[in-house]
């Protein structure tokens, strides 16, 4: 399962830059949505946030790449697994993302 580890590594490769580098100027490189370009309060959520969910997806595809082929599933299964794997992980990030947001929106709107 060469795909899961080259996706796995994609996925730490920018999760790694996205928490610890994050672009400062917004939108033009990193999580970019209607909210998160609003202002540089949600930009820098969304850089954090985005950027751990994609540590953690990439460590569980890594780890996913490792065991599948040790499991017997036919072929087919394996690339099914695979390719689900990878769209839930991309999927997962953004609604992690965006519930983030709107947490720290709801926080602060009960702080006024």
């Amino acid at each position: 399962m060469k795909e899961l580890y080259v996706v796995g590594i994609i996925f730490l490769c920018l999760g790694f830059i996205n928490t610890f580098f994050p672009f400062k100027k917004i939108g033009l490189w990193g999580y970019r949505s209607q909210k998160s370009i609003e202002n540089t309060e949600n930009w820098s959520l969304a850089q954090k946030a985005s950027g751990m969910c994609m540590l953690s997806s990439g460590c569980f595809l890594l780890v996913l790449g490792w065991c599948v082929p040790h499991l017997s599933f036919a072929q087919m299964i394996q690339n099914i697994l695979a390719v689900t794997t990878c769209i839930i992980s991309v999927l997962n990030t953004i609604i992690y993302t965006e519930f983030s947001m709107d947490k720290s929106d709801d926080s602060i709107q009960n702080m006024i």
